[in-house]
């Protein structure tokens, strides 16, 4: 059976227009989808299903979350390319990830190009795989958007599509859930077992489930206490964890984007009063701190980088919505 980088070879073509082609995206024309699939099915080629969960811990866009710990601990550190930091030059070290971890996130791409970019050879080989709940809950959210969409552009059988898609992913979040957490919990796909460091991520499905009534009192009591005494919330990991570092990256600080993202959850879920708390909690911070990307969850100090748009772009919507109500 041939993989993704031979299909590449045979055809002339990149492994990216091949992937890209085979996932059906506009910016490649029909005339090359159809002979890639046509080539595809003559070679007998089946993309790996199980490729489209995370291999990187920075495909979740919280790089160095706790969340990663265990299965980075089997990634090496060693590299083949030099690692050279240019963030630490810019914001301060006790910030941002440490050394260690860009290492093993070196490892883990030079691992790939190794790979010729095989999206199901880098998984077979990979030894960071994981099922996460907060990719899932953003594209099962943004889908029921494109759905939509869909529908109003007369596009029937495309919505059709999606919402299937979007009940399976709604599906497989609800069954993430753990009554003695009061969270949902990714999975390590390499150990078999529950994600359980406690993150915002925990939170984000909330973003694309409506959920029963005891489940969501739950939720809303431990979201609370992990809000209990800050400065600022939401945490991307509470302070009561072993892992909490209030300034470093995604090992403690709170982020206007992620508020976001709970902040609609919770509207979803018929808990406006929190989600006006962490709206007004976030405008305050702002208005204290700028426009910064990060904010120290204990002192409402501003960290990381400054003049972040999507810090801004949730300010202007925050602002926007108290407005209307």
């Amino acid at each position: 059976m041939a993989n993704l980088k031979t299909l590449a070879q045979t055809l002339g073509l990149s492994i990216t227009t091949v992937s890209r082609a085979l996932d059906g995206y506009s910016d490649v024309s029909e005339k090359t989808r159809e002979r890639v699939r046509a080539a595809a099915d003559a070679a007998g080629y089946r993309p790996n299903a199980a490729a489209r969960r995370l291999r990187r811990p920075w495909e979740s866009g919280s790089d160095n979350s706790p969340a990663w710990d265990a299965a980075l601990a089997r990634v090496p550190v060693t590299t083949t390319t030099p690692v050279r930091r240019k963030d630490t030059g810019h914001v301060d070290a006790a910030m941002r990830p440490r050394d260690e971890d860009y290492a093993r996130f070196i490892h883990l791409v030079d691992l790939y190009a190794d790979c010729g970019w095989d999206p199901a050879e880098q998984w077979r080989r990979t030894p960071f795989k994981i099922a996460d709940v907060q990719t899932t809950a953003i594209l099962a959210r943004a889908s029921e958007d494109l759905a939509e969409i869909a529908d109003n552009l007369g596009r029937t059988d495309e919505a059709s599509e999606i919402r299937a898609m979007v009940e399976r992913s709604r599906a497989a979040l609800a069954g993430t859930w753990r009554d003695a957490l009061s969270r949902f919990v990714s999975r390590d796909l390499v150990s078999r077992e529950d994600v359980t460091a406690p993150t915002q991520a925990s939170f984000l499905p909330l973003l694309a489930l409506d959920l029963v009534p005891p489940r969501r009192e739950a939720a809303e009591r431990e979201m609370r206490d992990w809000c209990e005494g800050l400065v600022v919330a939401f945490p991307s990991t509470p302070r009561s964890s072993p892992q909490f570092e209030a300034k470093r990256y995604w090992r403690g600080p709170v982020w206007a984007v992620i508020n976001w993202l709970l902040i609609d959850g919770l509207e979803r879920n018929d808990l406006t009063e929190f989600a006006a708390d962490l709206r007004q909690g976030t405008v305050a911070a702002i208005e204290r701190a700028g426009f910064c990307e990060y904010f120290d969850p204990v002192t409402g100090e501003g960290c990381g980088g400054e003049g972040f748009s999507w810090t801004a772009a949730a300010y202007l919507q925050f602002t926007a919505m108290s407005a209307r109500q």
